[in-house]
């Protein structure tokens, strides 16, 4: 087997003990994360993680065209940059506005009984 098919057999176990590995270090330093600083831009990366899950590689193919063509490290600051940016202002332009007008539903309950205000009344869903 050549050497690129073995690595590429490996990739997921790889990437996979390299997030369990992740996820353990995190865990491992939860106690230094309480700061509130450190909760705030904990709680502003959570807001944007999605926005960033959607457009990283649409931003990477931008900035790659307008970049210098050499592997150097601080291509990584204009990238860092423009996603924050970017995924910043769809957040507050565009995700936020989007949520807010979505509908409230009631919650209901893992055993299908819908709360209601009055307590004394139980009212099945429908199956």
């Amino acid at each position: 087997m050549s050497d690129a098919g073995w690595l590429r057999q490996i990739n997921p176990f790889v990437s996979a003990a390299f997030g369990m590995s992740t996820l353990v270090f995190f865990l491992s330093i939860n106690s230094l994360l309480q700061a509130p600083w450190k909760r705030a831009v904990s709680a502003y990366l959570g807001h944007i993680s999605y926005p960033i899950y959607l457009f990283h590689l649409v931003i990477l193919y931008v900035l790659a065209r307008y970049l210098p063509q050499h592997n150097e490290l601080w291509h990584f600051v204009p990238y860092v940059t423009a996603i924050v940016l970017f995924t910043t202002l769809f957040h507050y332009g565009f995700e936020r506005p989007i949520l807010a007008a979505r509908p409230r539903y009631p919650q209901v309950a893992a055993t299908g009984v819908m709360p209601i205000h009055d307590p004394g009344k139980v009212v099945r869903l429908q199956q």
